[in-house]
């Protein structure tokens, strides 16, 4: 989907009579794009932890599970950097206590 859009955009701002500096700047924000779609997590899978993590720390499956990596996803979203095992279970300790 990125690429695509990409050639969308770049053919957009040719025919829009974009400068060489515009152009470098349209594929710096590209390959930037290609680096976050690949490092940055998006969905409860993209975790450092699981479901088998939540349960060694007491979770219990079902709905407590379910919310619990709600929360650490909303953490991660926020702060991709957290996206530890380590920091995601002092996360989960902190939100059990």
């Amino acid at each position: 989907m990125v690429p695509g859009l990409t050639r969308i955009l770049w053919a957009r701002a040719k025919a829009e009579g974009a400068t060489a500096a515009e152009g470098r700047q349209g594929l710096a924000l590209y390959r930037r794009a290609l680096r976050s779609a690949f490092r940055d997590p998006l969905s409860v899978a993209d975790l450092a932890i699981d479901g088998e993590d939540l349960q060694r720390e007491g979770v219990a499956a079902g709905k407590a599970m379910g919310d619990a990596l709600k929360h650490l996803l909303d953490v991660v979203l926020a702060d991709p950097a957290k996206n530890t095992r380590e920091a995601l279970l002092a996360e989960l300790r902190t939100r059990l206590a």
